[in-house]
């Protein structure tokens, strides 16, 4: 009986460090993000020129950051709104089109 607790207790460990593994990779992993070309006040319109792209591990991400996927993400900002004033090189946040 002891052999049969013993081995369910070291396969749910084995399972835990697994899964324990893969949340750090996952959250490690660098994706690209919008982030402020130079701060900006809140109600801000955006531009392509006022922002650009910043690799970042994606456990630093805001969760409302703005991920870049192609290059064509960049075009999509223009007309959008900042949220809140955002300092240079953070991610931008944005409530919507003007």
């Amino acid at each position: 009986m002891l052999k049969i607790i013993a081995i369910i207790a070291a396969v749910l460990v084995f399972f835990a460090v697994s899964l324990r593994v893969r949340f750090n990779s996952e959250a490690s992993a660098p994706v690209q993000v919008l982030v402020a070309g130079a701060d900006l006040p809140a109600c801000t319109i955006l531009s392509e020129r006022l922002v650009g792209i910043r690799t970042m591990p994606r456990r630093e991400i805001q969760q409302d950051a703005i991920y870049i996927l192609t290059n064509s993400d960049m075009k999509m900002v223009s007309g959008l709104v900042s949220a809140v004033s955002i300092p240079k090189c953070r991610e931008t946040s944005i409530i919507g089109s003007v």
